[in-house]
């Protein structure tokens, strides 16, 4: 894929950015070395590899979810300023 001079515009316009002429130039050089180190990665015969998606063979590290004892709904509450038994907080979105 050739880097041309409108694929860097496009690039600019989708990263809200402005560069200047020769930040465009080194743009184009370390895309085009980018896309020559993927294309020698392509070469590779990758077909007696097996698929990964993790490095390490981890599976399901959460903890099992156990029901525990918890606080009163009251003794939550109790240095809260609440209204009608929930928190009371200051109003982030507007209405409408």
């Amino acid at each position: 894929m050739e880097i041309t001079k409108k694929r860097i515009t496009r690039l600019e316009e989708l990263a809200h950015i402005t560069l200047t002429d020769a930040e465009r130039a080194a743009v184009a050089d370390e895309l085009t070395a980018l896309l020559s180190y993927m294309a020698l990665l392509d070469t590779l015969d990758t077909a007696d590899t097996a698929e990964a998606t993790h490095l390490f063979g981890i599976h399901n590290v959460l903890r099992s979810d156990t029901v525990k004892p918890s606080l009163l709904r009251e003794q939550v509450l109790q240095n809260t300023v609440s209204e009608d038994g929930c928190f009371a907080v200051p109003q982030t979105v507007e209405e409408g």
